[in-house]
């Protein structure tokens, strides 16, 4: 018995085997089989990215898989990136589609979610202090900057609450700091407010000689003070 015909299982397609039998008187008998290729299986993807968060001030590393197929050696594949707002930030969605020579495909999938979630930085705070009553300072200037919004708004609020010993007060001073997304940073000044200056003269009664019989003068010192009227 002789065969002729091959059958290369590399490439798809039906291929044709003839096997022809001789027996010793030279009688010839030939039959034929039907050898069928096909390809089912789908590409296979490898180094697939995973899905990822990003701060929106950070750079985005964008990952690529690779696909390879049993049959196919130059596998097709297709790319479609969508991105989609989100109320403070946005999703991408990156999708790869590979097929092959048969239509078999396989479909690799990442979501980049790219969020705002850190909050600003206040500068310029000022330490606590303790402070004469006549001393205290205006409000500093605090400023604030953010990774991802360019103009943030500071708020400014101030209490004052008396000091138990009834000589002074403490301020609280506070500055909040806000960006678009809600993110907050808060940072407070404690000023203490004291009086340890003594009244100071501003006008006493000159030295006198007095008769027996004058009467006594009336004049009194004047003084004044850095925060009792």
């Amino acid at each position: 018995v002789t065969v002729s015909g091959t059958v290369n299982t590399s490439t798809v397609g039906t291929y044709t085997l003839t096997y022809t039998a001789t027996d010793a008187s030279g009688n010839v008998g030939v039959a034929t089989k039907k050898e069928n290729v096909v390809d089912t299986t789908a590409p296979v993807a490898s180094n697939e990215p995973a899905d990822v968060t990003y701060e929106c001030d950070e750079t985005i590393a964008f990952d690529e898989p690779s696909f390879t197929d049993n049959c196919d050696t130059s596998v097709l594949v297709g790319f479609e990136e969508n991105q989609t707002a989100l109320q403070c930030g946005y999703v991408l969605s990156r999708t790869w589609t590979a097929s092959d020579d048969c239509g078999n495909e396989t479909i690799v999938s990442q979501i980049i979610t790219v969020l705002d979630t850190t909050a600003p930085e206040l500068s310029e705070i000022p330490t606590d202090d303790t402070v004469e009553c006549d001393a205290v300072p205006a409000p500093a200037d605090v400023t604030a900057s953010d990774n991802c919004d360019e103009t943030v708004e500071v708020d400014f609020n101030e209490s004052v609450v008396p000091d138990l010993s009834g000589c002074g007060y403490v301020i609280t001073r506070t500055w909040t700091a806000s960006d678009v997304c809600g993110n907050t940073t808060s940072a407070s000044q404690m000023l203490t407010v004291v009086d340890t200056t003594a009244p100071t003269y501003v006008d006493a009664p000159a030295d006198e000689t007095l008769e027996c019989d004058q009467a006594e003068p009336t004049d009194a010192p004047i003084f004044s003070d850095n925060c009792d009227e």
